[in-house]
């Protein structure tokens, strides 16, 4: 029990890490992409991810399919499925989009991920 919390912490600490270093390609009003900082990401902010991206912070998928690596964050070495629609759409910040094709867009949902309100 006691090993495991510093894998953990470790996790936990790569994460954050991950979170003040990543940029978010928000999508803005008529269509337009801009980069930013994940840090400046706010509650509700349309974001897009490509293949082999981190995901800049906590959201749903709300378009197209995400195929990611959650192995920093579960341990799982499998990626694992997201899709728009489904109960399966969240995905967590720090975490890294997989080899896909197809792109997908998020919306941040959470505060966990440092987005403001």
């Amino acid at each position: 029990m006691f090993a495991c919390s510093g894998i953990w912490k470790a996790q936990a600490d790569t994460l954050r890490k991950s979170r003040k270093e990543t940029t978010a390609n928000t999508i803005k009003p008529y269509g337009t992409i801009e980069t930013v900082p994940s840090t400046q990401l706010k509650i509700g902010d349309r974001c897009v991810i490509t293949a082999n991206e981190v995901i800049p912070g906590d959201g749903d998928v709300i378009e197209g399919i995400a195929v990611v690596d959650e192995s920093a964050i579960t341990g799982e070495s499998a990626p694992v499925v997201r899709e728009a629609g489904g109960d399966r759409s969240a995905v967590t910040g720090g975490t890294v989009q997989g080899a896909v094709e197809n792109f997908s867009a998020f919306r941040t949902a959470s505060t966990l991920a440092g987005a403001t309100q």
